[in-house]
């Protein structure tokens, strides 16, 4: 297919660069492989010294607001230098990518809803996907988890769908969303899949870190997202996201506050 060989293209433009996104992943994979795992990781600037040593490079990268967990997602990419694993990864998004929207579109012609050949081309050449090729982010490896806990629980294939959604609670706690209307639908079997596949992934790192890595990530994940920077689209999260949503709401109501206040004085 013409899109897939741009992307494939671009991904092989992209490999040489060392850029932010990657790194990170990266970074924590081989501090938990060292037992430097921490939660001095939360520390912007010790964690960017950190990026800049093992990476042999300039580039600057923050661990939080992620779980202590995403450490595993470079994990077997340690073994190589920066700049191969850099590369590996990009080849493995990529893969991993299409064979999610492989894995979507077969499902509607097994439906007999043929994918418009524009919806295709949109998925496939979204400025979002050379993004993360670009950058080396771990979202399109987030999008093949997320297709294949869509598609087995609509298989009901809830134990292998749980598999997936505990992979992405544990990674990068991109599976919340799903919980709720799992937990509406009284798919149990789905959930506890998925809390034993997290907690299997947290126990196993566990003794490689400081434990007191856990117990400070909830108050770090609360700072982060009280940073302006956490409602911009660089470093846009779901609860910046409805931070900034808020915000004209908010504003109003102090206004009216104010208002009220003055008219009392």
């Amino acid at each position: 297919m013409p899109a897939a060989m741009v992307l494939a293209i671009f991904t092989v433009l992209s490999a040489g660069a060392m850029t932010h996104g990657f790194v990170s992943y990266y970074t924590a994979s081989r501090l938990l492989v060292s037992g430097e795992l921490g939660p001095r990781a939360y520390d912007d600037q010790w964690f960017g010294d950190a990026v800049k040593r093992l990476t042999a490079s300039d580039v600057r990268e923050i661990f939080i607001p992620n779980p202590p967990t995403m450490a595993v997602m470079a994990l077997p990419l340690v073994g190589f230098e920066a700049r191969p694993a850099r590369a590996l990864w990009l080849i493995g998004s990529l893969l991993g990518f299409i064979a999610a929207v492989a894995a979507l579109v077969k499902y509607q012609s097994l439906r007999n809803r043929d994918v418009p050949i524009p919806v295709l081309l949109l998925m496939l050449l979204s400025p979002a996907v050379f993004t993360n090729l670009r950058i080396g982010q771990g979202y399109l490896i987030v999008f093949a988890l997320f297709t294949a806990t869509a598609l087995l629980l609509i298989k009901e294939r809830d134990r292998a769908a749980g598999i997936c959604l505990g992979a992405l609670l544990a990674l990068k706690t991109s599976g919340v969303a799903i919980v709720f209307p799992l937990i509406a639908r009284r798919r149990w079997i789905a959930l506890a899949s998925a809390g034993i596949t997290a907690a299997i992934l947290a126990l196993a790192i566990t003794p490689l870190i400081d434990s007191a890595m856990w117990a400070i990530y909830p108050s770090q994940v609360r700072a982060y997202v009280a940073r302006p920077a956490s409602s911009v689209t660089a470093y846009q999260t779901t609860l910046g996201l409805v931070a900034i949503s808020a915000s004209p709401i908010r504003n109003g109501i102090r206004r009216r506050r104010r208002t009220a206040g003055r008219s009392h004085s």
